[in-house]
Order: C-alpha cells, then structure tokens, then sequence
C-alpha cells in the first residue's frame, strides 16, 4: 500500500511538470524560437519579453516544485505492511533453505565427477591437452611426396 504523502507527492509532481510543459509549448506556439526583431515595434517587444520571460518563470517554478515533489515522494520510508512473517513460515523457509543446500551439494558432488571424467578422456585423447602437463611441442610434419 502507498503512503498518503507519497501519492498526493506524486500526483503534484506530475501536474506541475505537465502545466511546466504546457507553458513552455504555450510560449513556442506564439512567439517562436526567434529573439524579438529590431524593426519590432517598441511597445510589442517590450511585453513579448516580458510574456516570454514571465512564462520561462512559471515553468521554472513548475519543474522545481516536481523536483521536489520527486525527493518528497522517494524520501519516505515504505509503510508497513503489517506483521512479520510467522513461526510456520520461518520453519517452511528453513526446510527449504536446507533442501535447497542438499541439492546444490549434489549438484557440486556431479560436477566434480563429470570434471574428472573430462580430464581423464582429454588425458587419453591427447596428453599435452592434459590439464596440469606442460604443453607438447609441436610436431613436425612430414615433407609432401
């Protein structure tokens, strides 16, 4: 189950982040990403800079207000969930832990044999490939007829 905190945090989060959004698109749809013209008249530039710098300030307050939103939400402890597990259940999990522990040690035992009897046809097969044998140095071959 979710904190009340946690989920209030979140929700804000993303509304602010979404109106941050919104203001930023808001801006580009109606003034573009061009700097004011110098032929602008006056009064025009004047309050596109001041909308535009107005609108960059909403956003930034938005997106910062979702990052802090964000800390709130991932700082908080997670709720309990209600009493621990069981004296049943710890016995349950024992008893699986030890089958588990015997049949990793007959795994291992399998493999130790399945190494040896590796080791031994490769002894058979070719000696230098015998681990623990210097290798063999290499034969020479026989010149062509």
């Amino acid at each position: 189950m979710v904190d009340e905190t946690v989920r209030y945090a979140l929700t804000i989060s993303v509304v602010a982040s979404a109106v941050g959004g919104i203001v930023l698109c808001a801006l580009i749809l109606k003034y573009g990403l061009v700097p004011p013209e110098e032929d602008e008249h006056p009064p025009l530039a004047r309050r596109r800079v001041f909308v535009i710098r107005t609108g960059h300030a909403v956003a930034a307050v938005c997106f910062a207000v979702t990052a802090v939103m964000a800390v709130v939400a991932l700082s908080r402890p997670p709720a309990a969930t209600g009493g621990g597990a069981t004296e049943e259940q710890l016995r349950r999990l024992e008893r699986d832990v030890r089958a588990l522990d015997t049949r990793l040690a007959s795994v291992e035992d399998v493999l130790e044999r399945v190494g040896g009897a590796v080791d031994e046809l490769a002894a058979r097969l070719d000696p230098s490939a015998s681990p623990g044998l210097p290798p063999a140095p290499p034969r020479r071959r026989a010149p062509a007829p």
